[in-house]
Protein backbone atom coordinates (compact mmCIF):
# COMPACT_ATOMS: atom_id res chain seq x y z
CA UNK A 1 0.00 0.00 0.00
CA UNK A 2 1.46 3.17 -1.10
CA UNK A 3 1.65 6.09 1.28
CA UNK A 4 2.02 9.85 0.34
CA UNK A 5 2.98 12.36 2.96
CA UNK A 6 3.76 16.14 3.60
CA UNK A 7 3.15 18.23 6.25
CA UNK A 8 2.72 21.79 6.30
CA UNK A 9 3.74 24.27 8.98
CA UNK A 10 1.62 26.93 9.42
CA UNK A 11 3.22 30.01 11.61
CA UNK A 12 0.37 32.28 12.27
CA UNK A 13 0.57 36.28 12.75
CA UNK A 14 -1.11 36.37 15.88
CA UNK A 15 1.25 33.07 17.32
CA UNK A 16 4.49 34.37 15.67
CA UNK A 17 6.36 34.68 19.10
CA UNK A 18 4.45 32.10 20.53
CA UNK A 19 6.64 28.97 21.47
CA UNK A 20 5.40 25.24 20.77
CA UNK A 21 4.35 23.73 24.18
CA UNK A 22 3.61 19.64 24.70
CA UNK A 23 0.44 18.67 24.39
CA UNK A 24 -1.64 18.11 26.87
CA UNK A 25 -2.96 14.38 27.41
CA UNK A 26 -5.65 15.31 29.85
CA UNK A 27 -8.21 16.70 27.73
CA UNK A 28 -10.23 14.85 25.36
CA UNK A 29 -7.84 12.65 24.63
CA UNK A 30 -9.36 9.36 22.53
CA UNK A 31 -12.59 8.05 21.59
CA UNK A 32 -14.93 8.18 24.23
CA UNK A 33 -12.56 10.51 26.48
CA UNK A 34 -11.71 7.15 28.33
CA UNK A 35 -14.33 4.82 27.62
CA UNK A 36 -17.40 6.42 29.39
CA UNK A 37 -18.16 9.29 27.25
CA UNK A 38 -17.68 11.41 30.45
CA UNK A 39 -15.29 14.09 31.88
CA UNK A 40 -15.07 16.14 35.12
CA UNK A 41 -16.33 19.06 35.83
CA UNK A 42 -19.60 21.17 35.12
CA UNK A 43 -20.76 23.07 32.62
CA UNK A 44 -21.80 26.44 33.49
CA UNK A 45 -25.30 27.24 33.89
CA UNK A 46 -25.17 30.36 31.51
CA UNK A 47 -26.29 29.60 27.89
CA UNK A 48 -23.47 28.36 25.83
CA UNK A 49 -22.55 31.00 23.03
CA UNK A 50 -20.94 30.30 19.81
CA UNK A 51 -17.11 31.34 19.82
CA UNK A 52 -16.18 30.50 15.95
CA UNK A 53 -17.05 27.91 13.31
CA UNK A 54 -14.38 26.26 10.76
CA UNK A 55 -15.17 24.63 7.82
CA UNK A 56 -12.84 21.55 8.27
CA UNK A 57 -13.70 19.10 5.67
CA UNK A 58 -15.75 16.02 6.13
CA UNK A 59 -14.88 13.45 9.07
CA UNK A 60 -17.04 11.77 11.36
CA UNK A 61 -14.53 11.13 14.31
CA UNK A 62 -14.61 12.80 17.17
CA UNK A 63 -12.03 16.28 17.76
CA UNK A 64 -9.34 15.65 20.79
CA UNK A 65 -6.91 17.71 22.53
CA UNK A 66 -6.18 19.73 25.93
CA UNK A 67 -6.33 23.51 26.97
CA UNK A 68 -4.68 24.78 23.88
CA UNK A 69 -4.57 22.83 20.98
CA UNK A 70 -6.99 20.69 19.49
CA UNK A 71 -6.73 17.84 16.64
CA UNK A 72 -8.56 17.57 13.30
CA UNK A 73 -8.77 14.42 11.27
CA UNK A 74 -10.94 15.18 7.64
CA UNK A 75 -10.65 13.76 4.02
CA UNK A 76 -10.70 14.29 0.69
CA UNK A 77 -10.81 12.56 -2.59
CA UNK A 78 -7.95 13.83 -5.89
CA UNK A 79 -9.50 14.28 -9.10
CA UNK A 80 -6.98 11.77 -10.20
CA UNK A 81 -7.29 8.16 -12.29
CA UNK A 82 -7.85 6.47 -10.45
CA UNK A 83 -8.83 8.32 -7.36
CA UNK A 84 -6.92 8.45 -4.08
CA UNK A 85 -8.41 9.16 -0.48
CA UNK A 86 -6.69 11.87 1.01
CA UNK A 87 -6.74 12.27 5.40
CA UNK A 88 -5.70 15.51 6.93
CA UNK A 89 -4.56 16.42 9.86
CA UNK A 90 -4.83 19.28 11.52
CA UNK A 91 -3.61 21.26 14.93
CA UNK A 92 -5.82 23.91 15.96
CA UNK A 93 -5.71 26.82 18.23
CA UNK A 94 -8.25 25.58 20.57
CA UNK A 95 -9.19 29.40 21.16
CA UNK A 96 -9.43 30.45 17.80
CA UNK A 97 -10.20 27.09 15.56
CA UNK A 98 -6.83 28.16 13.40
CA UNK A 99 -4.47 25.74 11.73
CA UNK A 100 -0.82 25.67 13.46
CA UNK A 101 -0.06 23.07 11.91
CA UNK A 102 -1.16 20.50 8.90
CA UNK A 103 -0.31 17.28 7.35
CA UNK A 104 -2.19 15.30 4.69
CA UNK A 105 -1.37 11.67 3.15
CA UNK A 106 -2.89 9.63 0.82
CA UNK A 107 -3.54 6.35 -0.35
CA UNK A 108 -4.83 4.49 -2.99
CA UNK A 109 -8.85 3.53 -2.91
CA UNK A 110 -9.31 -0.46 -3.46
CA UNK A 111 -11.46 -0.68 -6.57
CA UNK A 112 -13.94 -3.17 -4.65
CA UNK A 113 -14.10 -0.25 -1.87
CA UNK A 114 -17.81 1.04 -0.52
CA UNK A 115 -18.79 3.61 1.49
CA UNK A 116 -22.03 4.28 4.05
CA UNK A 117 -24.93 5.67 1.52
CA UNK A 118 -22.20 6.20 -1.61
CA UNK A 119 -21.04 8.65 1.13
CA UNK A 120 -17.29 10.51 0.07
CA UNK A 121 -14.64 8.29 2.43
CA UNK A 122 -13.92 10.19 5.09
CA UNK A 123 -12.05 9.33 8.30
CA UNK A 124 -14.34 7.68 10.59
CA UNK A 125 -11.98 6.32 13.44
CA UNK A 126 -10.87 9.05 16.37
CA UNK A 127 -7.62 10.33 16.85
CA UNK A 128 -5.43 8.81 20.13
CA UNK A 129 -2.96 11.47 21.89
CA UNK A 130 -0.35 10.25 24.38
CA UNK A 131 2.83 11.54 25.21
CA UNK A 132 3.19 14.26 23.01
CA UNK A 133 2.03 11.99 20.00
CA UNK A 134 -1.03 11.91 17.56
CA UNK A 135 -2.10 8.69 16.61
CA UNK A 136 -4.59 8.56 13.62
CA UNK A 137 -6.17 5.77 11.56
CA UNK A 138 -7.68 7.21 8.12
CA UNK A 139 -10.79 5.44 6.20
CA UNK A 140 -8.34 3.42 4.25
CA UNK A 141 -6.58 2.02 7.30
CA UNK A 142 -3.40 3.72 7.36
CA UNK A 143 -2.47 4.22 10.73
CA UNK A 144 0.18 7.15 11.31
CA UNK A 145 2.38 8.59 14.46
CA UNK A 146 2.70 11.98 14.61
CA UNK A 147 4.85 14.85 16.33
CA UNK A 148 1.91 16.79 18.49
CA UNK A 149 4.43 19.79 18.35
CA UNK A 150 4.93 20.18 14.97
CA UNK A 151 3.18 17.27 13.07
CA UNK A 152 6.46 15.65 11.59
CA UNK A 153 5.85 11.59 10.74
CA UNK A 154 7.39 9.62 13.46
CA UNK A 155 6.07 5.59 12.18
CA UNK A 156 3.64 4.69 10.31
CA UNK A 157 1.91 1.07 9.82
CA UNK A 158 -0.83 -0.32 7.15
CA UNK A 159 -3.50 -2.14 9.07
CA UNK A 160 -3.56 -4.07 6.08
CA UNK A 161 -0.29 -4.49 4.52
CA UNK A 162 1.87 -5.16 8.04
CA UNK A 163 -0.76 -5.83 10.50
CA UNK A 164 -2.29 -8.36 7.91
CA UNK A 165 -5.94 -7.08 8.56
CA UNK A 166 -8.86 -8.01 6.08
CA UNK A 167 -10.09 -4.98 4.49
CA UNK A 168 -12.97 -2.98 5.66
CA UNK A 169 -16.49 -3.03 3.65
CA UNK A 170 -17.14 0.55 4.98
CA UNK A 171 -13.85 1.37 5.73
CA UNK A 172 -11.64 1.76 8.79
CA UNK A 173 -14.00 3.08 12.01
CA UNK A 174 -12.29 1.32 15.04
CA UNK A 175 -10.57 4.04 17.17
CA UNK A 176 -6.81 3.64 18.15
CA UNK A 177 -6.89 3.44 22.01
CA UNK A 178 -4.66 3.79 25.08
CA UNK A 179 -5.18 2.96 29.00
CA UNK A 180 -4.94 5.13 31.34
CA UNK A 181 -1.53 5.08 33.23
CA UNK A 182 0.01 3.11 30.49
CA UNK A 183 1.66 5.62 28.50
CA UNK A 184 4.02 2.95 26.71
CA UNK A 185 1.81 1.54 24.15
CA UNK A 186 -1.60 2.14 21.50
CA UNK A 187 -4.04 -0.27 20.89
CA UNK A 188 -5.15 -0.76 17.69
CA UNK A 189 -8.32 -3.69 15.78
CA UNK A 190 -6.70 -5.00 12.99
CA UNK A 191 -8.74 -8.41 12.81
CA UNK A 192 -8.92 -10.80 9.80
CA UNK A 193 -7.97 -13.96 9.00
CA UNK A 194 -4.20 -13.39 9.33
CA UNK A 195 -5.11 -10.06 11.14
CA UNK A 196 -6.27 -9.62 14.98
CA UNK A 197 -5.59 -7.02 17.92
CA UNK A 198 -2.28 -5.45 18.49
CA UNK A 199 -0.63 -3.84 21.46
CA UNK A 200 1.92 -2.07 19.89
CA UNK A 201 4.94 0.49 21.18
CA UNK A 202 3.72 3.85 21.68
CA UNK A 203 7.58 5.06 20.19
CA UNK A 204 7.98 2.89 17.60
CA UNK A 205 4.88 0.79 16.24
CA UNK A 206 6.85 -2.38 17.18
CA UNK A 207 4.31 -5.27 18.15
CA UNK A 208 4.36 -6.06 21.89
CA UNK A 209 1.65 -8.88 21.47
CA UNK A 210 -0.97 -9.53 19.26
CA UNK A 211 -4.28 -11.90 19.83
CA UNK A 212 -6.72 -13.34 17.04
CA UNK A 213 -9.82 -11.35 15.77
CA UNK A 214 -10.55 -13.17 12.84
CA UNK A 215 -13.66 -10.69 11.36
CA UNK A 216 -13.97 -6.88 11.06
CA UNK A 217 -16.46 -4.94 13.03
CA UNK A 218 -16.93 -0.96 13.19
CA UNK A 219 -16.48 -0.88 16.84
CA UNK A 220 -13.90 0.29 18.80
CA UNK A 221 -12.02 -1.84 21.99
CA UNK A 222 -13.07 -1.55 25.51
CA UNK A 223 -10.82 -2.10 28.46
CA UNK A 224 -12.19 -2.99 31.23
CA UNK A 225 -11.70 -4.42 34.64
CA UNK A 226 -13.59 -7.38 35.71
CA UNK A 227 -13.50 -9.11 38.72
CA UNK A 228 -10.24 -7.95 39.27
CA UNK A 229 -9.07 -8.89 35.76
CA UNK A 230 -7.95 -5.32 33.69
CA UNK A 231 -8.96 -7.09 30.20
CA UNK A 232 -10.13 -5.96 26.39
CA UNK A 233 -13.77 -6.89 24.93
CA UNK A 234 -13.55 -7.07 21.13
CA UNK A 235 -16.29 -7.26 18.79
CA UNK A 236 -16.15 -8.79 15.46
CA UNK A 237 -18.70 -10.13 12.94
CA UNK A 238 -19.19 -13.89 15.01
CA UNK A 239 -18.50 -12.81 18.56
CA UNK A 240 -17.93 -10.68 21.59
CA UNK A 241 -14.68 -11.73 23.03
CA UNK A 242 -12.77 -10.62 26.08
CA UNK A 243 -8.76 -11.00 26.12
CA UNK A 244 -6.42 -10.41 29.01
CA UNK A 245 -4.55 -7.08 29.27
CA UNK A 246 -0.83 -7.86 30.44
CA UNK A 247 -0.44 -8.26 34.25
CA UNK A 248 2.15 -9.82 36.75
CA UNK A 249 0.10 -13.05 35.92
CA UNK A 250 -1.14 -13.19 33.04
CA UNK A 251 0.04 -12.38 29.25
CA UNK A 252 -1.80 -9.87 27.05
CA UNK A 253 -3.95 -11.37 24.84
CA UNK A 254 -5.15 -14.34 26.54
CA UNK A 255 -8.85 -15.66 25.72
CA UNK A 256 -10.94 -15.17 28.87
CA UNK A 257 -14.57 -15.24 27.57
CA UNK A 258 -16.71 -14.86 24.45
CA UNK A 259 -20.37 -15.14 23.53
CA UNK A 260 -21.33 -15.59 20.11
CA UNK A 261 -23.63 -13.47 18.42
CA UNK A 262 -27.08 -15.20 18.12
CA UNK A 263 -26.99 -13.78 14.18
CA UNK A 264 -23.17 -13.69 12.74
CA UNK A 265 -21.74 -12.13 9.73
CA UNK A 266 -23.93 -8.71 10.09
CA UNK A 267 -22.41 -5.40 10.11
CA UNK A 268 -22.20 -4.76 14.26
CA UNK A 269 -21.20 -1.17 14.78
CA UNK A 270 -21.79 -0.11 19.22
CA UNK A 271 -19.13 -0.95 21.19
CA UNK A 272 -20.12 -3.06 24.61
CA UNK A 273 -20.90 -1.00 27.78
CA UNK A 274 -19.59 -2.26 30.81
CA UNK A 275 -22.34 -1.33 33.50
CA UNK A 276 -19.88 -2.70 36.40
CA UNK A 277 -18.01 -5.52 37.22
CA UNK A 278 -20.63 -8.21 36.51
CA UNK A 279 -22.54 -6.75 33.58
CA UNK A 280 -21.95 -5.71 29.67
CA UNK A 281 -24.36 -4.57 27.24
CA UNK A 282 -24.12 -5.01 23.80
CA UNK A 283 -26.09 -4.05 20.46
CA UNK A 284 -26.13 -4.12 17.22
CA UNK A 285 -27.40 -6.11 14.38
CA UNK A 286 -26.15 -9.59 15.14
CA UNK A 287 -28.25 -9.44 18.41
CA UNK A 288 -31.31 -8.00 16.50
CA UNK A 289 -31.51 -5.54 19.38
CA UNK A 290 -29.87 -5.23 22.79
CA UNK A 291 -28.54 -7.38 25.44
CA UNK A 292 -27.46 -7.75 28.67
CA UNK A 293 -24.34 -10.18 29.37
CA UNK A 294 -23.97 -11.92 32.93
CA UNK A 295 -20.68 -12.14 33.36
CA UNK A 296 -18.63 -14.46 36.48
CA UNK A 297 -15.44 -15.53 37.27
CA UNK A 298 -15.00 -18.70 39.55
CA UNK A 299 -11.02 -18.72 39.68
CA UNK A 300 -9.65 -19.17 36.17
CA UNK A 301 -13.25 -20.25 34.64
CA UNK A 302 -15.22 -17.47 32.88
CA UNK A 303 -18.48 -17.85 32.22
CA UNK A 304 -21.07 -16.00 30.08
CA UNK A 305 -25.15 -15.87 30.37
CA UNK A 306 -27.96 -13.80 28.72
CA UNK A 307 -29.51 -11.67 30.76
CA UNK A 308 -32.21 -9.97 28.83
CA UNK A 309 -32.87 -9.35 25.64
CA UNK A 310 -34.45 -6.14 24.19
CA UNK A 311 -35.92 -5.94 20.42
CA UNK A 312 -35.63 -2.19 20.63
CA UNK A 313 -33.72 -0.19 20.92
CA UNK A 314 -31.19 -1.32 18.80
CA UNK A 315 -28.57 0.98 18.48
CA UNK A 316 -26.81 1.69 15.48
CA UNK A 317 -24.50 5.26 14.25
CA UNK A 318 -25.35 6.48 18.16
CA UNK A 319 -23.10 6.00 21.14
CA UNK A 320 -24.49 5.34 24.68
CA UNK A 321 -23.29 5.89 28.52
CA UNK A 322 -24.01 5.08 32.03
CA UNK A 323 -25.86 7.02 34.50
CA UNK A 324 -25.35 5.01 37.05
CA UNK A 325 -23.95 1.60 37.41
CA UNK A 326 -27.71 -0.07 36.76
CA UNK A 327 -29.12 2.68 34.87
CA UNK A 328 -28.14 3.58 31.05
CA UNK A 329 -29.09 5.80 28.30
CA UNK A 330 -29.02 5.87 24.36
CA UNK A 331 -30.43 7.46 21.56
CA UNK A 332 -31.78 5.17 18.31
CA UNK A 333 -33.08 6.48 15.22
CA UNK A 334 -36.35 7.20 16.97
CA UNK A 335 -36.32 7.42 21.37
CA UNK A 336 -33.75 8.60 23.73
CA UNK A 337 -34.22 5.33 25.60
CA UNK A 338 -33.02 4.91 29.68
CA UNK A 339 -32.75 0.97 30.45
CA UNK A 340 -32.06 -0.40 33.61
CA UNK A 341 -29.68 -3.00 33.14
CA UNK A 342 -30.20 -5.74 35.99
CA UNK A 343 -32.98 -6.68 34.13
CA UNK A 344 -33.55 -4.97 30.75
CA UNK A 345 -36.96 -3.01 31.89
CA UNK A 346 -37.32 0.48 30.08
CA UNK A 347 -37.07 3.34 32.56
CA UNK A 348 -37.56 5.94 29.91
CA UNK A 349 -38.42 6.77 26.20
CA UNK A 350 -38.85 9.67 24.96
CA UNK A 351 -38.78 11.32 21.93
CA UNK A 352 -37.38 14.07 19.77
CA UNK A 353 -33.77 12.87 20.23
CA UNK A 354 -33.39 10.77 17.17
CA UNK A 355 -29.89 9.56 15.96
CA UNK A 356 -28.64 11.70 19.57
CA UNK A 357 -25.09 10.95 20.77
CA UNK A 358 -24.20 11.57 24.32
CA UNK A 359 -21.79 13.17 26.58
CA UNK A 360 -21.82 13.69 30.70
CA UNK A 361 -19.89 16.81 31.92
CA UNK A 362 -20.40 16.43 35.52
CA UNK A 363 -24.07 16.31 36.36
CA UNK A 364 -24.98 17.59 33.02
CA UNK A 365 -25.43 15.79 29.96
CA UNK A 366 -24.92 16.90 26.26
CA UNK A 367 -26.96 15.71 23.52
CA UNK A 368 -26.67 16.68 19.84
CA UNK A 369 -28.87 14.66 18.00
CA UNK A 370 -28.49 13.89 13.74
CA UNK A 371 -30.20 17.09 12.55
CA UNK A 372 -27.35 18.96 14.56
CA UNK A 373 -29.96 20.04 17.75
CA UNK A 374 -28.71 20.36 20.79
CA UNK A 375 -29.63 19.79 23.79
CA UNK A 376 -28.33 20.79 27.48
CA UNK A 377 -29.73 18.11 30.45
CA UNK A 378 -29.53 17.91 34.02
CA UNK A 379 -28.78 14.97 35.87
CA UNK A 380 -31.76 15.42 38.57
CA UNK A 381 -30.74 12.79 42.12
CA UNK A 382 -32.83 11.58 45.26
CA UNK A 383 -31.56 12.35 48.80
CA UNK A 384 -29.98 8.51 48.15
CA UNK A 385 -28.16 9.65 44.89
CA UNK A 386 -30.28 7.29 43.01
CA UNK A 387 -31.23 8.93 39.51
CA UNK A 388 -35.08 11.04 39.39
CA UNK A 389 -35.03 12.23 35.99
CA UNK A 390 -33.37 14.31 33.46
CA UNK A 391 -34.08 17.89 33.40
CA UNK A 392 -33.97 19.80 30.03
CA UNK A 393 -31.95 23.25 30.54
CA UNK A 394 -32.14 24.66 27.19
CA UNK A 395 -32.27 23.53 23.76
CA UNK A 396 -30.74 25.34 20.45
CA UNK A 397 -30.31 24.74 16.69
CA UNK A 398 -26.94 25.30 16.50
CA UNK A 399 -25.54 23.30 13.56
CA UNK A 400 -26.47 23.24 9.50
CA UNK A 401 -25.67 19.80 8.53
CA UNK A 402 -25.83 15.72 10.13
CA UNK A 403 -24.30 15.57 12.93
CA UNK A 404 -22.03 11.58 13.40
CA UNK A 405 -20.12 11.73 16.31
CA UNK A 406 -20.58 12.78 19.69
CA UNK A 407 -19.59 16.73 20.96
CA UNK A 408 -15.93 16.96 23.27
CA UNK A 409 -15.87 19.24 26.30
CA UNK A 410 -12.16 20.26 26.86
CA UNK A 411 -11.24 22.62 29.57
CA UNK A 412 -14.43 24.70 29.51
CA UNK A 413 -15.12 24.89 26.02
CA UNK A 414 -17.58 22.13 23.64
CA UNK A 415 -16.18 21.38 20.31
CA UNK A 416 -19.52 19.79 18.04
CA UNK A 417 -19.00 18.19 14.13
CA UNK A 418 -20.97 18.51 11.87
CA UNK A 419 -20.62 17.25 8.22
CA UNK A 420 -18.02 19.53 7.45
CA UNK A 421 -17.89 22.40 9.79
CA UNK A 422 -16.65 22.03 13.28
CA UNK A 423 -18.44 24.84 15.63
CA UNK A 424 -17.09 25.27 19.73
CA UNK A 425 -19.15 26.70 22.17
CA UNK A 426 -18.76 28.05 25.65
CA UNK A 427 -20.31 30.31 28.35
CA UNK A 428 -17.94 33.44 27.78
CA UNK A 429 -19.45 34.21 24.02
CA UNK A 430 -22.01 36.98 23.50
CA UNK A 431 -23.09 34.90 20.25
CA UNK A 432 -25.82 33.20 21.17
CA UNK A 433 -27.87 30.28 19.32
CA UNK A 434 -31.47 30.81 18.51
CA UNK A 435 -33.14 28.65 21.51
CA UNK A 436 -36.00 26.31 21.16
CA UNK A 437 -38.87 25.64 23.00
CA UNK A 438 -38.01 23.76 25.74
CA UNK A 439 -40.68 23.64 28.63
CA UNK A 440 -38.29 21.89 31.44
CA UNK A 441 -40.72 19.23 31.96
CA UNK A 442 -38.46 16.76 33.70
CA UNK A 443 -37.37 13.36 31.55
CA UNK A 444 -38.77 10.83 34.92
CA UNK A 445 -37.38 7.50 35.31
CA UNK A 446 -39.94 5.00 36.19
CA UNK A 447 -40.22 1.66 34.34
CA UNK A 448 -43.02 1.80 32.16
CA UNK A 449 -44.17 5.51 32.94
CA UNK A 450 -43.50 6.77 29.25
CA UNK A 451 -45.04 4.13 27.77
CA UNK A 452 -48.49 2.96 29.87
CA UNK A 453 -49.61 7.00 29.75
CA UNK A 454 -48.69 8.20 26.32
CA UNK A 455 -51.01 6.46 23.46
CA UNK A 456 -48.94 7.46 21.23
CA UNK A 457 -46.38 5.71 22.68
CA UNK A 458 -47.97 2.55 23.56
CA UNK A 459 -48.63 2.75 19.92
CA UNK A 460 -44.76 3.33 18.89
CA UNK A 461 -43.53 0.82 21.26
CA UNK A 462 -45.72 -1.97 20.14
CA UNK A 463 -44.72 -0.88 16.47
CA UNK A 464 -41.55 -1.42 17.28
CA UNK A 465 -41.91 -4.78 19.22
CA UNK A 466 -44.20 -6.58 17.08
CA UNK A 467 -44.80 -4.88 13.92
CA UNK A 468 -46.62 -2.66 11.86
CA UNK A 469 -50.43 -5.25 11.79
CA UNK A 470 -49.98 -5.27 16.12
CA UNK A 471 -50.06 -1.31 15.74
CA UNK A 472 -52.89 -1.08 14.15
CA UNK A 473 -54.63 -3.01 15.94
CA UNK A 474 -53.58 -0.21 18.89
CA UNK A 475 -54.01 2.21 16.67
CA UNK A 476 -58.08 1.01 16.00
CA UNK A 477 -58.69 0.31 19.84
CA UNK A 478 -57.02 3.63 21.14
CA UNK A 479 -59.02 5.68 18.42
CA UNK A 480 -62.35 3.77 19.30
CA UNK A 481 -61.82 4.59 22.72
CA UNK A 482 -61.61 8.22 22.04
CA UNK A 483 -57.97 8.34 23.07
CA UNK A 484 -56.41 10.24 19.67
CA UNK A 485 -56.85 13.42 19.75
CA UNK A 486 -55.76 15.52 16.35
CA UNK A 487 -52.39 16.52 17.84
CA UNK A 488 -51.75 12.50 18.50
CA UNK A 489 -53.08 12.07 14.71
CA UNK A 490 -50.69 14.05 13.26
CA UNK A 491 -47.72 13.02 15.24
CA UNK A 492 -48.36 9.16 13.89
CA UNK A 493 -48.77 10.48 10.77
CA UNK A 494 -45.62 11.84 10.43
CA UNK A 495 -43.73 9.22 12.06
CA UNK A 496 -45.62 6.65 9.68
CA UNK A 497 -43.89 9.09 6.46
CA UNK A 498 -40.66 9.16 8.05
CA UNK A 499 -41.02 5.20 8.37
CA UNK A 500 -42.10 4.66 4.46
CA UNK A 501 -45.10 3.50 5.71
CA UNK A 502 -47.32 5.58 3.00
CA UNK A 503 -50.40 3.73 3.68
CA UNK A 504 -50.43 3.63 7.33
CA UNK A 505 -50.47 7.46 6.75
CA UNK A 506 -52.87 7.90 4.44
CA UNK A 507 -55.15 5.12 6.84
CA UNK A 508 -55.01 7.38 9.87
CA UNK A 509 -55.00 10.68 7.39
CA UNK A 510 -58.06 9.61 6.79
CA UNK A 511 -59.78 8.54 9.98
CA UNK A 512 -58.71 12.10 11.21
CA UNK A 513 -60.57 13.86 8.43
CA UNK A 514 -63.33 11.52 9.24
CA UNK A 515 -63.22 12.33 13.05
CA UNK A 516 -62.52 16.07 12.95
CA UNK A 517 -64.04 17.40 10.15
CA UNK A 518 -63.19 20.64 10.48
CA UNK A 519 -59.34 19.77 10.23
CA UNK A 520 -59.91 17.76 7.15
CA UNK A 521 -58.29 20.64 4.75
CA UNK A 522 -54.99 20.55 7.04
CA UNK A 523 -51.68 20.65 4.93
CA UNK A 524 -50.61 17.27 6.91
CA UNK A 525 -54.08 15.18 6.20
CA UNK A 526 -53.65 16.76 2.67
CA UNK A 527 -49.84 15.61 2.29
CA UNK A 528 -50.72 12.18 3.58
CA UNK A 529 -52.97 11.63 1.44
CA UNK A 530 -51.15 12.23 -1.83
CA UNK A 531 -48.36 9.88 -0.56
CA UNK A 532 -48.13 7.17 -3.59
Amino acid sequence: MRIRTFTIVCVLTAMSSVQHAPAEDSGWNQFGGAFNWETDGDLPTDRLGIVWTQNVGQGRGQVVGGRDAIYVVSGAVTDTTPPENVTIITRRNAATGNVVWQHDFSTPIPEDQQTFSGDQPSPQATPAVLNNRLYVISFTGALQCLSCEDGRLLWEKHLVDDLHADPVQFGFASSPVIVPGNDRQIFVLAAGKQGGFYALDAATGQTDWKTDCSSFSYATPVFATLHGQPQWILVSQEEIRAVSASSSNLRGGAELWRYAWPETGLTNVPTPLVMNASTVVISGQGCGGTRGLSITRNDDEWQVKEAWTLKSPQYFYTNWMKLSDRLMLGADARTLTAIETTDGERAGRWRGYADANLIRVGEQLLCVDGRGQMTRLQIRRNADGSCLGLQPVDKASVIAGRCWTAASYINGRLFVRAEDRLICLAADSDNLPPLLAADGTMLSLAAGTATASNPVEQIFTVFEEQGATAALAVYAKLRSDGKLDPGARYELTVAAQQQGLAAIARKIARDAAADYPDKASAPWIRDALKQN
